[in-house]
């Protein structure tokens, strides 16, 4: 009597609200990711100078001077843009990872009832 009971409040749990629970945990982990490397501000930063260091040109001109300055912050962005690359490729390739990661397990829990089944109804032996 029991189970008959249980049987069909797990399915509805298992394919309702669990599922629904899992997948608002799954976009709150890709947001996470996202975030956690700032991929959106990298991108919009990206040739912005390294830590915002760049040279300040005085006032007047000196060619040597403005060469200088010149050269100092095209070095500069260089370098920000270098790193700034490698973080967001760092954080598409943990985006990507998430989002991968995320579907094997939706497609792992959907049929995790009937490879539990399968599992106890054969004694493992069809998964060893």
């Amino acid at each position: 009597m029991t189970f008959q009971l249980i049987f069909p409040a797990y399915f509805v749990w298992h394919y309702g609200k669990a599922f629904a629970e899992i997948f608002a945990l799954y976009k709150k982990a890709l947001w996470f990711t996202a975030r956690f490397f700032s991929l959106w501000t990298l991108a919009r930063t990206l040739f912005s100078p390294w830590r915002r260091l760049s040279e300040e040109y005085k006032k007047g001109f000196d060619p040597a001077e403005f060469f200088s300055s010149l050269l100092v912050n095209i070095i500069m962005r260089i370098v920000g843009a270098l790193i700034r690359s490698m973080i967001i490729i760092i954080g598409i390739v943990c985006l990507c990872a998430v989002f991968l990661g995320g579907l094997i397990f939706f497609i792992i829990w959907m049929f995790a009832p009937v490879l539990v089944t399968v599992g106890v109804s054969t004694g493992f032996a069809l998964f060893l």
